[in-house]
């Protein structure tokens, strides 16, 4: 798609970047956000001094060792410092942890429709377009049939999704009808 010829390690990059958004079903920006958001701003000035100190380290030591996929790996890691800190904090302080069945089963499911979406996708090699639309619906279908069947996303949150989304139109029938199919398969 963005040519293999022209631009050889996009696929790579693209790769480790995305990588950045894996951190967040266990509370990756939703933390500081409570943190900020309850008045403890010590705690989160903190947690960005920690931030900032290992993104440091990590820039002078990936960068000049692996080049841009350090500076990649940096963007990846550098937060999650502040991350532990909060984390501990938050645990210590409101008594909040994450929720490790249900993140685990979440973290399953998108694994499964990552793969699932990553060999369909590579059934079109030859066509870019096709081989990017193909995957996206692979990935779309397997994840929101999974979380149904494996309980992450229970009648209760059917329910409530159902109950958001009450505007009209096209867009509302299509939620209305994925709603009512994936009710179908919810465990009970």
């Amino acid at each position: 798609m963005f040519g293999a010829n022209d631009y050889p390690f996009v696929p790579l990059y693209l790769s480790i970047y995305i990588l950045n958004y894996a951190w967040e079903g266990l509370g990756g920006m939703s933390l500081s956000t409570l943190i900020s958001g309850i008045g403890e701003s010590r705690i989160s000035l903190r947690a960005s001094v920690i931030t900032f100190l290992t993104g440091v380290t990590l820039a002078l030591v990936l960068v000049p060792w692996l080049g841009m996929v350090g500076i990649l790996i940096t963007i990846v890691l550098d937060s999650r410092g502040g991350w532990v800190h909060n984390t501990f904090w938050v645990k210590r302080n409101l008594g909040i942890t994450v929720d490790w069945n249900s993140t685990i089963r979440t973290y399953l499911v998108g694994f499964t429709a990552f793969v699932a979406s990553y060999l369909v996708s590579h059934y079109f090699t030859n066509n870019g377009i096709l081989a990017v639309a193909a995957g996206v619906v692979t990935y779309f279908a397997v994840y929101v049939l999974g979380v149904v069947v494996s309980g992450v996303l229970r009648h209760s949150d059917l329910k409530l999704i159902e109950g958001t989304i009450n505007a009209k139109g096209l867009l509302a029938q299509i939620v209305h009808k994925v709603l009512d199919f994936l009710a179908r398969f919810e465990r009970v």
